[in-house]
């Protein structure tokens, strides 16, 4: 392709995934001009307020095909039909487009989850841990839950087909919308209730991470402990919910690096050839990463030490705490703190600690301006230690050139 390509993304910048999408694209368009192509991208960061007048002005700047991400489906379809003959239009979705969608979009193809695989690998990932119950908990009244209706059945089936009949299994669909159908409103009630009859121990696969940090609270209402009496795994990873929790949520996260290549990969192909037909064309990512924290990934029996060390390391780094901090938390001996952590983890409690202060070094440089003698003690580092050489080792870079990186990733 000899012209420039003029993509226009619109993204939702209300909401992580979408703001995690659009670093990603931008890093693949970032990729491929250094390989020669000759593409610019261009975002717009919509919201719940975006209204047809606001993408008409877009589309006017000059772009070759629009990729949305992140906005109601019915928003997109009202924007789009107010700017007649509009460029071609990448989607990304979670969830199965219809062929009467695919005719309100125009020309489009479409990147959406395969959902089947992601309740698969849930599957795999509890049957790998030894348990023999499981369950799995959704809602209903949001598109999204279509989605999550593919996921507990590619979930349940894949059970079925490892461990056949000698398991217990159950599910339950939450939620409906009020009479008025302007809100949404759950039954804590009964899903504690359901909590309370399931066998333990379990594990429990949550359709969202919003909800599976409600269900790690529901499971705290009932008296069951989180992961010795459940163990719980939720589905994206927005906003924080998940780390926010006690303990943290393990989930399954979309890689938005797959995504972004296989829109990119599609915007081109739209644009190269406007008058060829890629009407009603989908391609499923089930490219994932399992994000492993306290819900799970500690185990049972030797757990619950683990689960205390690691979540107060998470919660008290900053204070340049040491393992006898830690030791002290956990009301044991270092000895079987050692041992314990050890089970769970692979790692002494020195590691995770300097994991802990890496990771928060990381985000502090990519989100803040302080200065890097600043970062490495808002770090919890003491100031004799070997911070710098560590980091260099473990990144392949200095933290000044690793500030630009994200900088370039950010900006």
């Amino acid at each position: 392709m000899d012209r420039k390509v003029r993509i226009g993304a619109v993204i939702n910048a209300s909401v992580k995934p979408s703001r995690d999408f659009l670093l990603a694209l931008e890093g693949a368009v970032f990729d491929r001009n250094g390989a020669g192509k000759a593409l610019e991208v261009r975002f717009f960061l919509g919201s719940a307020a975006t209204t047809p007048g606001h993408l008409a002005e877009f589309v006017a700047t000059g772009v070759d095909v629009l990729v949305f991400c992140g906005l109601a489906r019915g928003m997109v379809f009202r924007c789009l039909e107010a700017v007649p003959g509009h460029p071609p239009v990448v989607f990304c979705t979670y969830s199965a487009v219809s062929a009467e969608e695919f005719a309100r979009f125009g020309r489009c193809a479409v990147v959406m989850s395969d959902n089947a695989a992601l309740g698969r690998k849930a599957a795999e990932f509890f049957l790998r841990r030894g348990l023999r119950n499981f369950a799995f908990l959704g809602r209903n009244g949001h598109r999204e839950d279509i989605a999550g209706v593919i996921r507990e059945r590619a979930f349940r089936e894949r059970l079925l087909e490892v461990a056949g009949g000698g398991i217990g299994y159950s599910s339950l669909m939450i939620g409906s919308f009020a009479g008025n159908e302007d809100y949404w409103e759950t039954d804590r009630e009964g899903t504690v209730r359901w909590l309370r009859s399931l066998p333990v121990p379990c594990g429990l696969f949550v359709n969202g991470d919003h909800l599976a940090f409600q269900a790690a609270d529901n499971c705290r209402r009932a008296g069951i402990a989180v992961p010795e009496g459940v163990e719980i795994l939720g589905m994206d990873h927005r906003d924080g919910f998940c780390e926010r929790a006690i303990p943290a949520i393990s989930s399954l996260d979309l890689s938005p690096e797959a995504i972004a290549e296989r829109a990119l990969d599609l915007a081109l192909e739209l644009a190269e050839d406007p008058a060829a037909g890629l009407d009603r064309r989908t391609v499923e990512v089930d490219t994932c990463a399992l994000l492993e924290r306290g819900s799970t990934s500690l185990g049972r029996g030797y757990g619950q030490v683990a689960v205390k060390a690691r979540e107060f390391i998470r919660l008290n780094v900053a204070r340049g705490i040491t393992v006898a901090d830690v030791v002290a938390a956990a009301g044991v001996s270092r000895r079987t703190l050692e041992l314990r952590v050890k089970e769970a983890t692979g790692k002494s409690v020195r590691d995770l600690i300097i994991d802990s202060r890496m990771e928060r070094i990381c985000r502090l440089l990519a989100t803040t301006e302080l200065p890097i003698g600043q970062v490495v003690e808002a770090a919890g580092c003491p100031a004799s230690s070997s911070v710098h050489a560590l980091f260099k080792k473990r990144y392949g870079v200095p933290m000044g050139q690793y500030r630009k990186a994200a900088g370039r990733r950010n900006g």
